[in-house]
């Protein structure tokens, strides 16, 4: 679950880069789909999918945490879910920029502090196992 969770930001990280060194070295990228964007996708499917692999690696420790309690207020519940499926939404309606995003995981995270019984987050990020 790791791998799937976290290809997607190994890859947008990996674009950001390659475009952020591209416009401060003036190196020009080759087209898309030109035979020399081909001749690129071997090493960079290696490149991302050994960065995935250290991601993984890195997050597993999480996977293997018990899942919290949840909140027992339906009202905390339902502002949570509200709030996290419009972080989402906004992401895709509006499309990722460094405030969207910001915004998004602003979002996430009140939903998650509000969905978790007792309704905080420890500086791990995991949710606590606090009684209602």
């Amino acid at each position: 679950m790791t791998i799937y969770l976290w290809h997607m930001p190994v890859l947008l990280v990996m674009a950001g880069a390659t475009a952020v060194y591209a416009l401060t070295t003036g190196a020009v990228l080759p087209a898309l789909d030109s035979p020399d964007w081909w001749a690129a996708r071997p090493l960079w499917l290696a490149t991302s999918l050994a960065l995935t692999g250290l991601v993984a690696v890195a997050l597993a420790r999480f996977e293997s945490e018990p899942a919290p309690r949840a909140t027992a207020s339906a009202t905390r519940l339902a502002v949570g879910a509200v709030s996290g499926l419009v972080g989402v939404v906004l992401l895709l309606a509006l499309g990722t920029s460094v405030a969207t995003a910001l915004l998004a995981v602003a979002l996430i995270v009140g939903a998650l502090r509000l969905a978790a019984a007792g309704g905080s987050l420890p500086s791990s990020g995991a949710p606590t196992l606090v009684p209602a």
